[in-house]
């Protein structure tokens, strides 16, 4: 019994050990084979460890390119803010020029309403020195030599020194800003009697109350317009040379 069990692993072995030989060839492949086999296996081993490199080179090329194109958005980031920046200035010095520009406007336009008065003070001294012959010249010395005689001397109505209220020349100046007000304190001198023969605009805007710039001889009749014109209209003496007998100025 034993010796039947020894045969037959004997058997066994032997039929496995030829059973490798006879699969190792049952394929055809000779021994040339195998080798060109095991050299293609070790071109593809290094075929994929090539592509493998190729691939972490792209890699690293595609983060270098990536970084460049951040860097280069954060650039034309900065590069806008600092175009919105300058817009924003250019557009404040614009309206810093358009203001100056305005404001030159308006103190033209207030160098022009003083120069005005003056034009027509100068031509009215002009036409004066043309008309007034040496005879009316000696005649104006004498009323005035008369009037320094007698300028502390309150006359009751104009008509004692010999002029009306239609015969005084009056201008009337808005002195509130204001064309409205010197309308209507022209229209009120109207009624009271007097002729007047300019309206216009202050060189200022900041009169407290109506006020009556009197001509030299014509302190009585700016009294006597004061008084009629009641409030706390008050009078003064011109200090500049002026065609007009009074220029009336209106307050608030």
């Amino acid at each position: 019994m034993f010796r039947r069990m020894l045969i037959v692993f004997i058997v066994i072995i032997c039929m496995t050990v030829s059973g490798c030989t006879i699969m190792r060839y049952f394929d055809g492949s000779s021994n040339e084979d195998r080798e060109k086999f095991s050299t293609s296996r070790d071109e593809l081993w290094n075929e994929v460890k090539r592509l493998k490199q190729d691939n972490e080179a792209r890699q690293r090329t595609l983060g270098e390119k990536q970084a460049a194109i951040d860097q280069m958005n954060i650039e034309m980031t900065n590069l806008k803010k600092e175009t919105e920046g300058l817009k924003t200035e250019l557009q404040q010095a614009k309206e810093a020029r358009q203001k100056d520009i305005e404001k030159a406007g308006k103190e033209e336009g207030l160098l022009k309403d003083q120069i005005s008065p003056l034009k027509e003070q100068t031509i009215g001294v002009e036409e004066k020195k043309g008309e007034i012959s040496i005879s009316e010249k000696e005649g104006i010395k004498q009323e005035q030599k008369a009037d320094v005689e007698k300028k502390d001397v309150v006359q009751t109505t104009p008509v004692e020194k010999g002029i009306g209220p239609k015969m005084l020349k009056i201008k009337v100046l808005s002195g509130n800003g204001k064309m409205s007000s010197a309308k209507a304190l022209s229209g009120k001198l109207t009624k009271l009697g007097y002729r007047v023969e300019n309206i216009g605009m202050a060189p200022r805007s900041n009169f407290d109350v109506n006020t009556v710039y009197f001509a030299p001889d014509y302190k009585n009749e700016a009294q006597q317009m004061a008084a009629r014109l009641g409030g706390d209209t008050i009078y003064k003496p011109l200090t500049w040379p002026s065609v007009f007998h009074m220029i009336v100025v209106t307050g608030p």
